[in-house]
């Protein structure tokens, strides 16, 4: 009798936690959605670049030379690239240096795109000379 009782209840428990996920999933997509315009709308110059992936504008020409990042010539003949192309380049591990720390990066990016979204700029950090 006890056993039986128990397993009402954790039955009862899987489908409340089954019905949070579902929610959490929902609200995921949701934000993907969301997010999915504005990062396709922001463009990034390879001195900004360079600094949100904390590498040199070296490294920054290298990975465009081995077309390892995508990028759009502008009619300025400046470079520019695309917040959501170099986001998946980062994740993807596509892009590698040395020293190159590739979660600091994506945890960079994201802060930029919400403060972004938010509207709150990007302000970059003073380096100890």
């Amino acid at each position: 009798m006890m056993e039986s009782d128990e397993i009402k209840s954790i039955q009862e428990n899987l489908k409340d936690i089954q019905g949070v996920l579902s929610e959490i999933h929902g609200f995921m997509r949701d934000l993907k959605k969301d997010y999915s315009p504005v990062d396709e709308s922001i463009s990034l110059d390879s001195s900004m670049l360079a600094m949100l992936l904390n590498v040199s504008p070296t490294t920054v020409y290298r990975w465009r030379a081995r077309n390892e990042l995508p990028y759009t010539i502008l009619s300025s003949g400046a470079c520019a690239y695309r917040f959501d192309e170099v986001y998946v380049a980062v994740k993807c591990g596509r892009l590698r240096a040395r020293g190159f720390n590739r979660i600091e990066a994506l945890r960079t990016l994201s802060v930029y795109r919400d403060g972004i979204i938010r509207g709150c700029g990007f302000e970059a950090k003073e380096k100890d000379a």
